[in-house]
């Protein structure tokens, strides 16, 4: 039985460069019986999208959400965001610097929130150290994450980002996340740099071309796209 997740990528950009399109392009053929959606600004045109990726669906939102990451921050820390994937009980954000190499259906179901960690650990108000996880790649129960910001209204007026927000909450034990070693598995950012090869436990990589370009280089030269 197929699971009721979605794939959703928020993207200001009316096109994306050679690198964005080869990473969505993985994402997609990891993913194809995954319902996959860009989410885009109102005042830019679905045409690209629809041209270059037939197999994912395109909505618009206001585009006051994308006119700076602070607005975009605000976005996902409110309940807005979540409220528009009520048809699902699970969402996987791929951002346009992050590619999934494994299907989302097989990630466990029993955690509210995964992301990539952060090594170093990123340390708050001076004495709490936060670990997990990225927001670029990550995975969130909708429902969850729905109440979580409706009832904590108040978080959307931050400037804190939102993953170190949600990974308080997941340290304070509002949210649920891998607190064991396979964390380190699933998503992957900073702890590429030394990787040659990939991982059977991974199933995604955020800003690869980043930490480590020559592994995204071998991976994306692995498929082959127009």
């Amino acid at each position: 039985m197929l699971r009721n997740i979605v794939i959703v990528c928020p993207t200001h950009k009316e096109y994306l460069n050679d690198e964005e399109f080869t990473n969505l392009k993985i994402t997609e053929r990891s993913n194809p019986s995954v319902e996959k959606i860009f989410l885009i600004p109102d005042n830019i045109s679905t045409i690209y999208y629809e041209s270059k990726f037939h197999n994912w669906k395109v909505k618009k939102l206001d585009c006051k959400w994308f006119k700076s990451e602070l607005q975009y921050n605000r976005l996902l820390l409110s309940s807005v965001f979540y409220e528009i994937f009520f048809g699902y009980s699970e969402l996987l954000i791929n951002q346009t610097d992050a590619f999934l190499v494994k299907d989302v259906s097989n990630l466990p179901t029993k955690y509210d929130y995964l992301g990539a960690p952060w090594n170093p650990k990123i340390n708050i108000l001076g004495c709490i150290k936060l670990e997990m996880g990225n927001g670029g790649l990550s995975y969130r129960k909708v429902r969850k994450f729905y109440w979580i910001t409706k009832l904590m209204f108040f978080l959307r007026f931050s400037s804190i980002h939102e993953d170190i927000i949600f990974s308080l909450l997941c340290k304070i034990g509002f949210l649920n996340t891998s607190r064991n070693r396979i964390k380190n598995q699933y998503f992957i950012e900073t702890t590429s740099a030394n990787l040659t090869e990939l991982s059977p436990d991974t199933f995604g990589f955020h800003a690869l071309e980043k930490f480590n370009p020559n592994l995204q280089r071998k991976i994306h030269q692995s498929y082959k796209f127009k």
